[in-house]
C-alpha cells in the first residue's frame, strides 16, 4: 500500500496547470510542495517520502523534482554535515501564494497578485493575520522539551497545521503529552502535522508506526 495522504490545502497555479513541458504528475508534485511549505515555511521532505506517498520510485521523485528546478518553479538547496553527508533538503517554491485558513472548504485559492483589491483580497490578508496568532507559544516549554534543537520550530508548525487555535490549556495538556516522551517528541509533531491530526496522543503515533508499508518507520523527512 502507498503512504497515508495528508489531508491540508496544496495550490497548482495557472503557470503551473498550463505548463505543456510538466507531466501531471509533476504538476500533483509541485501542488504536494506547496502544501508543505504552507505548514512548514518550506519544504524538506524525502524523496523517499515522496515516493510512498505516490506509489513510484525514488529516482522518478527526483527527476520530477529535477524537471521542476529547471522550468524555474521551486528551489533546491541541499545541506551537508562534516563528512559531507546529506541531513537536509529544502525546497522552495518561486513564487508566493496566498492559501486560505483550513477551517473552511468553501473559501477559494487564490494568487496574492498586488492588483487584486477585491474583498477576496482583504479577507486573505485577515486570514494572514489569524494564522501569525495560532502559532503563539503560550506556555512555558518543559526543560526536557527545550533542550531538543529544533523543538520550538517544530511546535510552532504544529500549531499552524492545527485546525482550530491552541489555547493555553491545550498547549499545557500537549507539552506535558510530549514530555514523556522527548526522544520521540519531534516525530509525533511530524506525524500530526503529515497527518491532520486533530491533537497529540502516542497511541495515533505508535499505531501509525507499527502499520506495515501505510506508515514506514523513522523519520520520513531524512534519508532513503
Amino acid at each position: 500500500m502507498c503512504k497515508e495522504q495528508p489531508n491540508y490545502y496544496a495550490i497548482l497555479p495557472a503557470e503551473v496547470r498550463y505548463n505543456p513541458n510538466l507531466t501531471g504528475n509533476e504538476k500533483l508534485l509541485y501542488a504536494e510542495i506547496t502544501a508543505l511549505t504552507y505548514v512548514k515555511g518550506e519544504c524538506w521532505a524525502s524523496n523517499g517520502y515522496f515516493a510512498r506517498l505516490y506509489c513510484v520510485s525514488k529516482q522518478t521523485i527526483s527527476n520530477y523534482i529535477r524537471h521542476l528546478r529547471d522550468e524555474g518553479l521551486i528551489g533546491v538547496v541541499v545541506e551537508r554535515n562534516e563528512q559531507k553527508q546529506v541531513t537536509k533538503r529544502i525546497i522552495t517554491v518561486s513564487k508566493a501564494f496566498n492559501i486560505p485558513s483550513q477551517k473552511t472548504d468553501i473559501y477559494p485559492i487564490v494568487e496574492n497578485l498586488e492588483e487584486n483589491t477585491t474583498s477576496e483580497n482583504i479577507t486573505s490578508k485577515n486570514k494572514k493575520k489569524e494564522r501569525k496568532k495560532k502559532d503563539e507559544i503560550l506556555v512555558a516549554i518543559p526543560e526536557s522539551l527545550a533542550s531538543i534543537e529544533g523543538f520550538e520550530d517544530e511546535y510552532k508548525a504544529h500549531l499552524r497545521a492545527r485546525k482550530t487555535v491552541a489555547t493555553d490549556r491545550a498547549q499545557e495538556l500537549e507539552m506535558n503529552i510530549l514530555a514523556k516522551r522527548p526522544n520521540d517528541a519531534l516525530e509525533l509533531l511530524r506525524e500530526s502535522i503529515l497527518r491532520g491530526w486533530v491533537g497529540l496522543k502516542w497511541e495515533w503515533f505508535d499505531n501509525t508506526n507499527t502499520k506495515n508499508n501505510t506508515a514506514p518507520s523513522g523519520n520520513p523527512f531524512l534519508g532513503a
